[in-house]
């Protein structure tokens, strides 16, 4: 129950910080904003009504919206206030606002962990979880309890594990040649320093084998390292702008993958797996909290900025059709095309859902 109530609260506010920069964007250009709601179905109070807006608080406590007149229909009445009335540049303000604001609560939730707990740094290692009899390790001394801490490159640097599926293909390169790993015998560091260990990974494993014939998994480390005061902000949009750019990349191959190949990565995570991520980050702390909401945010703005119907980005597109021929499209049919953008939307965050509950639970 704490992890469902932390979820919702995180994506939530998240939520409500993108729609929140609709809001102003709409009422700084002159648009007509009849509501701004926290939280989704049949309303429950009304907060406040500023004489044009009303800000209520709905039943379902998931996220929120604004709605602004004339934005998702034809308004009854053509008014210089409607969305459709306003020019393209202000109609690109509002949709970009959104994903603006995303970026700056991103920013200010790394800037305050940069600030209160230092830069968090991840150590990946990879615990050896089952070692066959005809294992390299074998003739190591290795059956169990160990972990592997990284590897010796082509040139002799050693290498930190960023993920298993790397490691692996590192493997596979270098079968039937001596291969260096660094390892922790004991599993654990504070009475066994890293220990250098060369094998030599099998070109013909037997059927159900790999090349070294273990079994392993990833095993996150956060620590935080404190950052001088006056690399704070600096440090903020460094960090920002690195995270952005690599959601950025995972999100061009995951879609070159899916058109390509027709698969998807198996750790991509919808609401379900989202939130019980969320869960185990708050069991970490406030600081690992405070972290994985910046990616959400991160996450939603990069998302947004999709040229897919129903988000931000295709709606942009929208836009950007109408600003290079002087023509809108059609209300009705650019309404119908968001539709079934939503409807895809929300079969394919089904389809996640899914595979994420077989997964988590």
């Amino acid at each position: 129950m704490t992890m469902i109530i932390t979820s919702l609260l995180v994506l939530s506010f998240i939520i409500i910080v993108h729609e929140f920069g609709h809001l102003v964007a709409a009422k700084l250009t002159g648009m007509k904003v009849e509501e701004f709601a926290l939280g989704l179905g049949p309303k429950l109070i009304t907060l406040y009504n500023d004489g044009e807006t009303t800000y209520v608080v709905n039943m379902l406590p998931i996220g929120g919206y604004v709605k602004i007149y004339g934005e998702n229909a034809i308004p009854t009445e053509q008014t210089e206030r409607s969305f459709g009335q306003k020019p393209v540049w202000a109609r690109a303000i509002v949709l970009a606002a959104g994903i603006f604001m995303n970026y700056v609560l991103a920013l200010f939730l790394i800037g305050g962990l940069l600030t209160f707990a230092g830069e968090p740094v991840t150590t990946i290692t990879l615990p050896i979880t089952s070692v066959s009899e005809t294992s390299p390790f074998i003739e190591q001394g290795i059956t169990s309890n160990a972990i592997i801490t990284g590897y010796l490159d082509d040139q002799g640097n050693k290498k930190q594990i960023t993920n298993s599926a790397e490691f692996i293909e590192f493997i596979k390169d270098h079968a039937g040649t001596n291969v260096t790993v660094t390892m922790l015998k004991d599993g654990d560091s504070i009475i066994s320093p890293e220990t250098l260990v060369t094998i030599v990974p099998r070109i013909s494993p037997p059927e159900g084998e790999g090349a070294l014939g273990i079994g392993i998994q990833e095993s996150y480390t956060v620590s935080y390292q404190d950052v001088a005061a006056l690399s704070i902000v600096p440090r903020t949009f460094s960090v920002t702008h690195s995270l952005l750019g690599a959601m950025t990349k995972g999100l061009g191959d995951m879609v070159s993958n899916l058109f390509t190949k027709g698969t998807v990565p198996s750790d991509i995570a919808g609401p379900v797996g989202i939130a019980k991520l969320t869960g185990e980050a708050a069991k970490q702390g406030l600081a690992s909290l405070t972290q994985f909401m910046a990616l959400i945010s991160l996450n939603l703005a990069v998302i947004n900025l999709i040229p897919f119907p129903a988000l931000d980005g295709g709606r942009l597109f929208f836009l950007v059709i109408e600003f290079v021929t002087r023509k809108k499209v059609p209300a009705n049919i650019e309404g119908w095309i968001h539709v079934i953008g939503l409807f895809i939307l929300l079969g394919l965050v089904a389809v996640i859902s899914f595979f994420d509950i077989k997964r988590f639970f």
